[in-house]
């Protein structure tokens, strides 16, 4: 079995986590991202315990398949360019792809590619950092 960080799995989960929190926040992107997203800011989520569950688990087996990805003890350079290339070489493109289809508005792709981008990365630096 590869090494896997546990404690920087979870570690490089919340801190994704709380990247969301804080991207799609009133701080940044929400009102950019619900007016994009043509998401009316009065409807509220049918099952806010059922989406954030399923996140927080697909959050963390993000970090996972990242952290089996890098490697044990990553330089930051290869963590780094490694996560900017899933993120913009696979992650941002598949977006793309499925938001042209469902005739997304760019803005809106632009806002979620944009955390993808920057969730890795932070998720790849816990890697390099946190200690095994």
């Amino acid at each position: 079995m590869a090494h896997i960080n546990l404690i920087g799995v979870l570690i490089a989960a919340l801190v994704s986590f709380a990247l969301g929190a804080l991207w799609y926040s009133p701080l940044l992107f929400q009102n950019y991202w619900k007016q994009a997203a043509e998401i009316d800011v009065e409807k509220q989520l049918q099952n806010p315990l059922v989406v954030y569950s399923l996140t927080a688990l697909l959050t963390l087996f993000s970090a996972l398949a990242l952290n089996i990805l890098l490697g044990p003890n990553p330089h930051w350079r290869d963590a780094l360019g490694t996560a900017l290339l899933l993120g913009g070489g696979i992650v941002a493109p598949s977006m793309a792809v499925n938001y042209l289809f469902v005739q997304n508005h760019s803005m809106h792709w632009a806002i979620d590619a944009g955390f993808h981008l920057v969730r890795l990365s932070l998720m790849a630096m816990v890697f390099v950092y946190w200690p095994h």
